[in-house]
């Protein structure tokens, strides 16, 4: 039995954590997702790197998605919270991989890519990150049915408080700068 409150380690729990941190490693080097509650414990117990997007529309609307419902996802963290795409990088992603990733999961399509901002944050729910923030121009229209283009705003709690934080205020400071205004 593993005693999540202790900080002294049986030989039982050693052999577990090598274990499931070898299957994590594996699950990565194949590709395939942990399970939710996993990979919610897994980012909980390390320092993370996320590509976070911001992508635009030709009318200056931010496409923001909402998060799963705790029915939907009982791990999520931030339930039925707006949010910018964003990936965690897995062990063997490089930067262009996660943009690959970002395009496969969310449905989005995008012209360029510009680095906003590289942040780190401490976030309540998933411990702490260096979000890199980048935004872009869609192209087309994104085919995830959570999403939808919204006028920027970092006001309300509908936002995960990292993307109302830092996320939306870096985006919008660079898309401005990138569109004259």
């Amino acid at each position: 039995m593993v005693d999540p409150k202790s900080t002294e380690w049986t030989d039982e729990e050693q052999e577990v954590a090598v274990a499931i941190l070898g299957k994590i490693a594996y699950c990565q080097n194949k590709g395939k997702d942990m399970p939710g509650e996993v990979f919610e414990a897994h980012v909980r117990s390390k320092k993370n790197i996320s590509t976070e997007l911001a992508l635009f529309n030709e009318k200056g609307k931010l496409y923001l998605v909402r998060r799963p419902t705790p029915w939907e996802s009982p791990s999520e963290p931030y339930p039925g919270q707006l949010h910018c795409p964003g990936v965690t990088h897995g062990k063997n992603e490089f930067l262009g991989n996660t943009f690959e990733r970002l395009k496969r999961r969310e449905g989005v399509d995008f012209d360029w890519v510009i680095p906003a901002a590289t942040v780190d944050a401490t976030d309540s729910e998933r411990g702490m990150y260096t979000l890199r923030i980048f935004i872009a121009l869609a192209r087309g229209i994104p085919t995830n049915p959570r999403g939808a283009f919204f006028f920027p705003h970092t006001d309300g709690d509908g936002l995960v408080a990292s993307h109302r934080d830092f996320v939306i205020p870096a985006a919008m400071k660079k898309y401005r700068e990138v569109r004259g205004y």
